[in-house]
């Protein structure tokens, strides 16, 4: 196999609300108010390797850098109420050793508890499908009422 496996040791979960005259640009600000506007974002899938750590804060030098994310993105439109949300936890096997971790992300057209039980939900099934024990580590949500033309909702998983 070609090319450079990458084994994140932690994760840095954020969200932000954003809003604008296009849609990029509701993106762009939802990103700046997370934490994570001026960082290259690559989208993965929602998984983490096992004993990972959360990370409070981003690290300062890492500006302008390309990154592994999961990110959950909910847009609308003036007068919409939107929500993303994102769910991270730890996976157990039978025998009580730590297994991988597990990433859920949500969005909705409504409020944010709506986004954050669509993403517990899905985070069950997803331990369940692998036939694991969970423990629910974080939560992250955002969410708004558009009152420009343009709204997003993000909330993002950013791998360290």
């Amino acid at each position: 196999m070609a090319g450079t496996i990458i084994r994140p040791k932690s994760v840095y979960l954020c969200s932000g609300f954003g809003q604008g005259l296009s849609k990029l640009e509701a993106l762009d600000n939802a990103l700046l108010e997370a934490g994570i506007g001026d960082l290259s974002l690559i989208t993965v899938t929602s998984i983490l390797p096992p004993k990972f750590k959360v990370v409070q804060e981003m690290p300062a030098n890492i500006r302008g850098c390309t990154v592994p994310c999961i990110i959950s993105k909910a847009f609308g439109v003036k007068g919409d109420t939107i929500s993303a949300a994102m769910v991270i936890a730890r996976t157990y096997r039978e025998d009580g050793s730590e297994d991988i971790g597990l990433v859920a992300e949500a969005h909705a057209l409504g409020p944010e508890n709506v986004a954050i039980e669509m993403a517990k939900e899905e985070i069950r099934r997803m331990a369940q499908r692998r036939g694991l024990r969970l423990k629910i580590v974080k939560i992250a949500s955002a969410s708004g009422i558009v009152e420009e033309v343009y709204g997003c909702a993000v909330a993002c998983a950013v791998m360290l």
